[in-house]
């Protein structure tokens, strides 16, 4: 057997072998699973397209986080 025969065959063994959890999952639980996942795609591209909102949560993190290491050191920032 030559080589690329040998990793064909190779490949269709891990193939046919590593099917994880969808083996057992009826084709409706299949479904339901890709609707979830595109879903999911969706709203994460809608939410990375939208800037402003991005940038609003991110800073409302990040000063929640100043707010509450000031705190822990006893310490008020001229943020708050």
């Amino acid at each position: 057997m030559d080589v690329v025969a040998a990793a064909m065959s190779s490949m269709k063994l891990a193939q046919h072998e590593d099917h994880g959890m969808y083996q057992y999952l009826s084709s409706d639980q299949l479904l339901q699973l890709l609707n979830c996942l595109l879903q999911s795609h969706s709203f994460a591209k809608q939410f990375n397209c939208n800037q402003e909102q991005r940038n609003i949560l991110w800073k409302a993190g990040l000063l929640f986080y100043v707010f509450t290491a000031s705190l822990s050191y006893g310490v008020m920032n001229d943020l708050f």
